[in-house]
């Protein structure tokens, strides 16, 4: 499935990026653990079967994050992935 599929990618360029900003700033780890803990949640093929609770999870998440400092590179990268994960999760049609 497209959205399926979707889902998994911009998680996996999500958790890649901040695993980059965790190799330069050794704090950035715990929110890669963090993010980390729900791959499996993420990449699955029924993904969009758990819509709703992917999304509560990156509410979670995009308020967690505030609290690290991403590098000027990568901190756009990061917010707009969160952002455009949280559309497709919100995207009703398939719901």
């Amino acid at each position: 499935m497209v959205e399926s599929l979707e889902i998994k990618e911009k998680f996996i360029q999500l958790l890649n990026l901040v695993k980059i900003e965790a190799s330069s700033n050794f704090s950035i780890l715990a929110y890669y653990n963090y993010l980390n803990e729900y791959e499996e949640k993420f990449i699955e093929e029924s993904n969009y079967l758990n819509k709703q609770d992917l999304r509560i999870f990156l509410i979670g998440a995009n308020r967690y994050s505030d609290e690290f400092n991403f590098s000027d590179q990568h901190s756009s990268q990061i917010r707009e992935l969160t952002n455009n994960l949280f559309e497709l999760l919100s995207n009703e049609k398939s719901t």
